[in-house]
């Protein structure tokens, strides 16, 4: 009885795993996208939006409005007050001003005093120069080492995903893809050359697809209206992709990445060694 639970939960896996994720895309004047698997839809995007959702975003964008108006005027306040205190220590030192409020007497003094404490850290000993100067070497050559490792785990990642990636392509299945397309424009001589330019761009897009991607065409419309002045356009394809390859393909990219990442650290092991046995004095065998 166990046995045949066993194979009972296989056999769904393999099931599942060999089931494709969809895609469908439509795009006419409205955007529609819907994920499914399984016959469940995973995922879905609508272009026609709740009419709740867009008073809240209009909401949030004035709301974000005002704390950007409140934001400047405390800032305009606060260069307003600062000019005013140098008012007040110009009239002060001139002998202008006897008296100035108490609040104005505390920042004016705590001013001074943060001033005093920025000369006084300036005065620095040649010691502690040289010190500081090493700190920075120490932490230029830190973010210097840091750049060049994340370059070459970038080197390390595309030269990986290479060929796991272009299998993954390769494996991509764009089922009835339809196109209607009504080229149009102010005048006949426009519509024409606007014509021309849809049939050369939506045939030399086929040709790229079917280099990379299996592609089955259901129908293309190209059509010329010389009288609307307005294109329109209409697209619905259907994207495949089995779970088992694409999970096979993450796979394959991890063992290739940790492949690389030994033999690259096999490589730099050996030419240390090779450095550390050039560098050692050499033994003089007639010597013995």
């Amino acid at each position: 009885m166990g046995w045949f639970i066993f194979l009972g939960i296989v056999l769904l896996i393999a099931i599942l795993l060999f089931m494709s994720v969809s895609v469908s895309i439509f795009i006419d004047e409205e955007i529609d996208v819907r994920v499914k698997y399984a016959g469940i839809t995973l995922f879905y995007i609508d272009s026609d939006e709740d009419p709740e959702k867009v008073k809240k975003k209009e909401e949030k964008k004035k709301a974000k409005a005002k704390k950007k108006e409140e934001k400047k005027k405390r800032k305009e306040e606060k260069e307003r007050l600062k000019k005013e205190k140098k008012r007040l220590r110009e009239l002060k030192k001139s002998g202008q001003a006897d008296t100035l409020t108490e609040e104005v007497e505390e920042e004016i003094k705590a001013d001074s005093e943060e001033a005093t404490e920025g000369g006084e850290e300036k005065k620095k000993t040649p010691e502690e120069k040289r010190r500081e100067k090493e700190q920075k070497k120490r932490e230029k050559e830190a973010k210097k080492k840091k750049l060049i490792e994340t370059i070459d785990l970038v080197k390390l990642l595309v030269k990986s995903a290479g060929k796991p990636v272009k299998r993954l392509i390769s494996h991509i299945r764009i089922n009835d893809l339809y196109i209607d397309i009504t080229a149009s424009g102010d005048d006949a001589a426009k519509a024409a050359l606007n014509y021309g330019k849809i049939n050369i761009a939506v045939h030399n897009l086929l040709a790229f697809l079917y280099q990379f991607v299996r592609l089955k065409v259901k129908e293309i419309n190209i059509d010329c209206d010389f009288e609307s002045g307005k294109t329109d356009f209409m697209l619905y394809c259907k994207v495949k992709m089995r779970i088992s390859t694409a999970l096979g393909c993450a796979i394959w990219f991890l063992f290739r990445m940790l492949k690389l990442s030994l033999q690259k650290n096999t490589a730099e092991q050996k030419t240390l060694n090779q450095n550390t046995t050039d560098g050692s004095p050499s033994v003089n065998k007639k010597g013995k």
